[in-house]
């Protein structure tokens, strides 16, 4: 698979959809887990109902009680998907939802490195070896 490289520009000309794209997808994850949290709780009243009255078997016919809060939560999962999908096809690494941190193949001084944002920042200005990590960060020398 070849990898996309970018120029400090073209990172920084991709952010503002990114940054947009992102933020949908913290929503997504943020209702995603407030929804999972609720349907757990949802089914541990449902076994405990049951248990305490028809003996916890289902009746023959009788609909899913969690059915729509599984398809709802099934359908947040593939958008987020979608959207991290997207990230991918345009050669960017998302490497932490929360606080979002982008990273963008790329070349200096003959080597390949990743320039790096981190969500607040204005721009990308900064790049780090591809085994530095975030801690590596050093000053792009066309920023």
């Amino acid at each position: 698979m070849d990898v996309r490289l970018f120029t400090l520009a073209e990172a920084n000309a991709l952010l503002p959809e990114l940054k947009i794209q992102l933020a949908r997808l913290q929503a997504l994850v943020r209702e995603l887990e407030h929804r999972l949290e609720a349907l757990h709780l949802k089914k541990k009243e449902y076994r405990k109902r049951k248990h305490a009255g028809s003996g916890g078997r289902p009746e023959y016919g009788t609909e899913d009680p969690f059915f729509l809060d599984e398809s709802r939560i099934e359908f947040l999962r593939m958008e987020a998907e979608l959207i991290i999908g997207n990230f991918k096809r345009n050669g960017v690494l998302l490497k932490s939802v929360f606080p979002g941190l982008l990273d963008f193949p790329s070349v200096v001084d003959g080597k390949q490195v990743l320039i790096c944002w981190k969500e607040g920042e204005e721009r990308a200005t900064c790049y780090h070896g591809w085994h530095d990590g975030y801690q590596g960060r050093r000053p792009h020398p066309d920023a």
